[in-house]
């Protein structure tokens, strides 16, 4: 079963990778309204944070080390995150 899943072009399925773009455009979305809603932007950020963390895991799990652009979407949402706090930490 696990040599199956590894035959098709990448680690998910059709629509499991629709799912998933969904969730990547909801966060796209929220670090938009975030500029109004600081709290939402900083969520947003956070979820964008732990799903390409998730995406890494399974991308190892299926053996798939093409990570390249993995690392640059990573590093943007990181970059989100950090901003966002920096921008909207109660310390100042």
């Amino acid at each position: 079963m696990a040599s199956a899943a590894r035959n098709r072009s990448g680690p998910v399925s059709g629509e499991v990778a629709a799912d998933l773009g969904a969730i990547k455009t909801a966060g796209a979305l929220g670090l938009l309204v975030g500029f109004a809603a600081p709290l939402l932007g900083t969520a947003a950020a956070v979820g964008l944070v732990l799903f390409f963390i998730c995406a890494l895991v399974v991308q190892l799990r299926v053996r798939y080390y093409k990570l390249a652009i993995w690392a640059v979407f990573f590093v943007l949402a990181v970059s989100a995150l950090t901003v966002n706090l920096a921008c909207h930490s109660p310390i100042t």
